[in-house]
């Protein structure tokens, strides 16, 4: 029963795919067509990006080591009272909790292993 509803959902999901092609890839090359004049050509400005990017890297890492500092309270563990345990291990479950979302969601809402075919 579920391996008959699993090729019928393949099959239906492989019939819209290429139904959707079908209309998608038409209307996105009609897009990129009517604006070739607003595509800019200009041989170095990949370069520009990088070093206009580069210049950021020493402002963004002194603003990352201000917050690290703001986050990292100076208690010691001995001297952390159980409210400020029990936000610590919210904040510890609540990072588990998205890097298991992330992974659930990398898999392609697999729980338990990646789909081999």
């Amino acid at each position: 029963m579920a391996s008959a509803v699993i090729s019928k959902s393949k099959s239906l999901i492989s019939g819209l795919v290429s139904a959707s092609s079908a209309v998608v890839e038409p209307a996105a090359k009609g897009l990129v067509s009517g604006n070739e004049q607003f595509v800019v050509k200009e041989s170095g400005l990949l370069q520009k990006f990088i070093y206009s990017n580069l210049a950021e890297i020493p402002a963004t890492l002194s603003k990352a080591r201000a917050e690290l500092a703001a986050a990292t309270p100076a208690v010691n563990v001995g001297e952390m009272t159980v409210a400020q345990a029990g936000g610590v291990a919210l904040t510890a479950f609540e990072i588990y909790g998205f890097f298991c979302i992330g992974e659930i969601i990398g898999r392609g809402g697999h729980l338990t292993g990646y789909a081999y075919e």
